[in-house]
């Protein structure tokens, strides 16, 4: 079952994880602990417990709010607060949706799905599309910082391409707050891959001019969602398997040993996709991974098929193609 605001409650819980990571504070969300605009948090320190945050939201507001009522150390439940607060504060700040119009910009954004993150960058050239960066962060010791080791990941890129590329001065649009923060000074790095960072975009910063504006997620803003965009699918190529099925030996595959293709195969192969890509049917990524599993078994069953390079964005016309092949595979 999913509760209400369920899904953006997760996603508030991650941000606010990671930021109590860089303070040393230990924290997960609660198995079981979600409810209609509510989700718990457990906090732990040096292998203590404290007790639970719980975070609520209120879609009317289109607001977060924490209570530590069940924290049991006053200390602890102050440095609770102090990490929420920048977060709270800054979202609080009106949205910032076009680009400076004339010099460079760019949206950075960071996604993390079954344990694979991914980071997207968009670069703007007077407010055009001049550049896209993605790719996945496969480095296992920064698992525990979720999306935003990619969108930190996605900073750095970018910063990267525009001292190659001769860029002296650019505005970075972020949405999360530490982005800016460790970059600044104003939040302690305390963690290598935070110092690290911290080190890099000073060490930029010499020779480019910085200037940071966070803005809102999932407000609608053009870039900032195709930066999201593009870290998402990053992070899904990083998690799908490799295909060792041979492609002659599918194509041998007669119509009636259909028996062959569950539960294992391409056929399994295509339900892993699936339900891999199937929380993400609304955004605007290219879901050929999909498209290419559904041509392999259609081609395989010999079966009249439509045209999946042309369906790679309509995740509904695959999913409807994927029905219709179960169909007709259980009336076989």
């Amino acid at each position: 079952m999913v509760y209400q605001s369920q899904n953006e409650l997760q996603q508030r819980a991650e941000l606010y994880i990671a930021a109590l990571q860089a303070v040393q504070i230990e924290a997960n969300i609660v198995p079981d602990s979600a409810r209609d605009y509510l989700l718990k948090v457990a906090i732990h320190r040096n292998g203590q417990a404290y007790g639970l945050v719980s975070l609520h939201h209120s879609p009317k507001k289109n607001s977060f709010k924490i209570t530590v009522n069940e924290i049991r150390n006053p200390a602890i439940a102050a440095e609770l607060q102090g990490c929420w607060q920048p977060t709270i504060s800054s979202d609080q700040s009106p949205p910032t949706d076009q680009p400076l119009r004339e010099g460079w910009a760019v949206y950075v954004d960071g996604s993390f799905i079954t344990e694979r993150i991914g980071y997207g960058a968009v670069i703007l050239q007077n407010g055009i599309l001049a550049h896209e960066l993605s790719g996945s962060v496969d480095d296992s010791t920064l698992q525990s910082m979720h999306q935003v080791a990619g969108e930190l990941t996605a900073t750095i890129e970018a910063l990267t391409w525009c001292s190659a590329n001769g860029v002296t001065e650019i505005i970075i649009y972020y949405d999360y707050t530490g982005i800016e923060a460790w970059a600044t000074g104003a939040w302690k790095a305390n963690f290598p891959f935070t110092q690290q960072y911290a080190a890099l975009v000073n060490e930029r910063a010499q020779a480019i001019a910085i200037h940071w504006q966070k803005v809102i997620s999932h407000t609608g803003n053009q870039w900032n969602d195709h930066a999201d965009a593009l870290a998402k699918r990053a992070a899904l190529a990083a998690n799908l398997p490799v295909d060792t099925t041979s492609t002659t030996s599918e194509q041998s595959t007669p119509t009636s040993d259909r028996q062959n293709l569950q539960p294992t195969g391409v056929f399994a192969l295509i339900e892993d996709r699936y339900q891999r890509l199937s929380p993400y049917r609304e955004d605007a990524i290219d879901f050929s991974d999909l498209a290419h599993a559904l041509q392999q078994v259609y081609v395989t069953l010999h079966v009249t098929m439509p045209d999946f390079s042309a369906m790679r964005y309509n995740f509904d016309g695959l999913e409807s193609a994927y029905i219709a092949l179960k169909q007709g595979y259980s009336d076989g």
